[in-house]
């Protein structure tokens, strides 16, 4: 079945404003002519949802998947391939913003955690992490271009979820997440360095301070304590 007519009404009815992807792929596209274009100002989808009409077009769209665009929404891009420090960075996140339901995995263990704002954030890339704002969108179904497998939203997806009932946040605590980020993992950020404090070695961020005792034992936390995976 077609994703968007598959899931259109579930998105619309909990208030997300999403647009058509092309298939196989993570840009905005529409199908005309028997292929696939990419989708001409897209980003009027950020301060309004699809009509009917639009949706019955994209509905007739092969193969294509369903992106949500950011603005009243934000996505939280954890791009590290490490399984160990994507879920560490996984629980700071969740400690600094919220235990949000909506998580979002691709090609593992990289993944996307979303979020609800009042005023639109705009995007900020931090590489490896991402603050996907205003301006931005995350395909939410669909192939993974990478994979061949589709999207996966472990816990609950946005057909499930109204938007309203997600963590919602502020720009001081994405900060505040960036900064426990940057402290606990500093050779993640490009600026990262190790620094020689009386008689041991402390990791420093480019903020310049040392990882606090509490982010350790909050990104610890999150981890299963699992003895055989040790």
């Amino acid at each position: 079945m077609n994703l968007v007519r598959q899931h259109a009404k579930a998105l619309l009815a909990n208030g997300y404003n999403f647009i058509p992807i092309i298939a196989q792929r993570k840009a905005p596209g529409t199908f005309t002519g028997g292929a696939w274009h990419a989708l001409p100002n897209w980003t009027q989808f950020t301060d309004r949802q699809p009509t009917p009409d639009e949706c019955r077009l994209w509905a007739e769209s092969p193969g294509g998947g369903i992106g949500l665009t950011c603005g009243h929404i934000v996505g939280i891009d954890i791009d590290i391939l490490d399984e160990y420090e994507s879920d560490m960075v996984e629980g700071l996140a969740r400690q600094h913003l919220g235990a949000t339901p909506l998580i979002r995995f691709g090609l593992y263990p990289k993944r996307l955690l979303v979020y609800r704002c009042e005023a639109s954030l705009p995007t900020n890339k931090h590489k490896p992490i991402e603050i996907l704002g205003r301006g931005a969108q995350f395909v939410a179904y669909g192939i993974h271009e990478v994979t061949g497998r589709p999207y996966y939203w472990p816990e609950k997806a946005p057909h499930d979820v109204r938007l309203e009932d997600i963590p919602l946040i502020t720009a001081e605590k994405v900060e505040a997440f960036l900064t426990a980020t940057a402290q606990l993992f500093p050779d993640l950020f490009a600026q990262g360095s190790r620094s020689f404090s009386g008689d041991e070695w402390r990791l420093t961020s480019p903020l310049g301070v040392a990882a606090p005792l509490e982010a350790v034992e909050a990104a610890l936390a999150h981890l299963p304590n699992d003895p055989h995976d040790w």
